[in-house]
């Protein structure tokens, strides 16, 4: 049980070089949004959903958030929901 909880662990370093290429411009260095129409992370806004609810979010896009399907894998996903959820 502890392997698979070990293989499961998010990589936070990887995470925040993916919200630094891909969520940053709009949603701020820090989470705190740059632009009126961007979720404020930081504020935990949007947050409040299982990962699965966020990276179905995240590949269909929403507002002007793009479509990131295709641009990562699963694990990515993982790896940027979990940094995000760190900005709180």
């Amino acid at each position: 049980m502890a392997a698979f909880r070990a293989a499961q662990a998010a990589d936070l370093d990887e995470g925040k070089q993916l919200y630094d290429r891909f969520c940053a411009r709009c949603h701020g260095a820090d989470g705190y949004r740059t632009i009126p129409q961007a979720v404020d992370l930081a504020r935990g806004q949007g947050l409040m959903k299982s990962n699965r609810q966020l990276q179905q979010r995240l590949e269909a896009g929403s507002g002007l958030c793009p479509s990131y399907r295709g641009l990562m894998e699963s694990r990515d996903f993982t790896n940027l929901i979990s940094y995000i959820r760190t900005l709180r």
